[in-house]
């Protein structure tokens, strides 16, 4: 998959008839798939610029942001049973799992606005197991590290995890 955008808008104050702010955005994408055995890995690659000049000929936004991204996809199947004593028919479990995870690191980068030099890695994982046709359970957990290119009291890590089990009826 292929994708490019440009827009271009301008701001023009009537009564004088002169432009007063002109912006321009371009981005584009590109992404793939491939499967090796279980898994799919989408890789992909997202481009952004932003930039806005007024009137006066003076820029007051310049801001590119580049992000590669992975997506990791697998869906694992392990059907059991178990065999209850004195019954005859087998307790069954689907033991699939359903695993998907995403990294990400986008590069943002700008000359004009100081606050716009970071570089932000992503990583999103969960894991969806179903145990039987009527339970499963879900795990996940996220991770990301900001670093700031001047301003190193914006650099930041967070976490987090969580987990569901569902009964269906």
């Amino acid at each position: 998959s292929v994708s490019f955008n440009l827009r271009t808008s301008e701001n023009e104050d009537l009564r004088i008839g002169q432009v007063t702010q002109t912006t321009d955005h371009k981005d584009a994408a590109v992404q793939t798939t491939f499967d090796i055995r279980k898994f799919r890995f989408t890789p992909k690659v997202d481009y952004q610029s932003d930039v806005t000049t007024l009137g006066t000929g003076q820029r007051s936004q310049d801001t590119t942001v580049i992000t590669p991204s992975m997506l990791v996809r697998a869906d694992i199947a392990l059907p059991r049973g178990l065999r209850v004593p004195f019954r005859k028919q087998l307790l069954t479990f689907t033991n699939r799992v359903i695993w998907t995870t995403t990294l990400s690191l986008a590069m943002r980068q700008s000359p004009i606005t100081i606050n716009d030099n970071s570089r932000l890695f992503n990583l999103n994982t969960s894991a969806d197991y179903e145990i039987a046709k009527n339970l499963r359970m879900s795990l996940n957990g996220a991770m990301s590290r900001l670093w700031h290119k001047y301003l190193k009291e914006e650099d930041f890590i967070s976490y987090q995890f969580g987990t569901v089990l569902t009964f269906q009826f």
